[in-house]
C-alpha cells in the first residue's frame, strides 16, 4: 500500500507496527492488500508457525497490529471474501490440531522481519507450502443431530 502517516489512518486499512514503533518510524508497514475484505495474517518465529489472526477489512476504520517481539516472518493472505463468506470470525485462528486448509487467498505477501526491523512487503504469485498447509480448526464446522425421542 502507499505512504500514508499515522495521524491518517485510512478506512480498510491495516497498519502493522513493531514493537517500539512510533508515528514516522521506520517499523511501520501497511498491510499490502489494497483491495481486500478480509485478511488472515501468519506469523512465524524461527520455531515455525506461530499465530493466526483473521481481520475484517471495514470501509469505515483502520487496524493496528502489533506483532510479537520474537517475530521473523509475517505472510498476509487477502481475500475478496468477507470473514463471513469464508466462513470465518474475526480474531485469533486455531492453528494447532484437527482443522481444514483455507481457500486460495486473492493476494499474497510476505513481510521479513530481523532485530525487529521489518522489511518490506513482497507480493507472491502464490502462497507457499508452508502457508498451504496450515489448518484451521475454525472451518471444521459440527451438524447439530436430533435424537429420536
Amino acid at each position: 500500500m502507499g505512504s500514508r502517516s499515522c495521524s491518517a489512518l485510512a478506512a480498510g486499512a491495516l497498519l502493522w507496527v513493531s514493537l517500539g514503533a512510533a508515528c514516522g518510524s521506520d517499523r511501520l508497514r501497511w498491510v499490502d492488500a489494497p483491495a481486500a475484505r478480509a485478511v488472515i495474517l501468519f506469523d512465524f518465529t524461527v520455531s515455525g508457525l506461530s499465530s493466526g489472526v483473521a481481520y475484517e477489512v471495514s470501509d469505515t476504520d483502520a487496524q493496528l497490529v502489533t506483532p510479537s517481539p520474537d517475530l521473523s516472518l509475517v505472510y498476509a493472505l487477502g481475500y475478496d471474501q468477507s470473514l463471513a463468506e469464508l466462513g470465518l470470525q474475526a480474531g485469533p485462528l486455531t492453528v494447532a490440531g484437527p482443522g481444514l486448509p483455507l481457500p486460495a487467498p486473492a493476494t499474497v505477501s510476505r513481510l521479513e522481519v530481523s532485530g525487529g526491523a521489518p522489511g518490506q512487503w513482497t507480493t507472491l504469485a502464490e502462497a507457499p507450502a508452508e502457508v498451504r498447509d496450515i489448518k484451521v480448526s475454525e472451518l471444521v464446522k459440527c451438524a447439530a443431530f436430533a435424537t429420536p425421542s
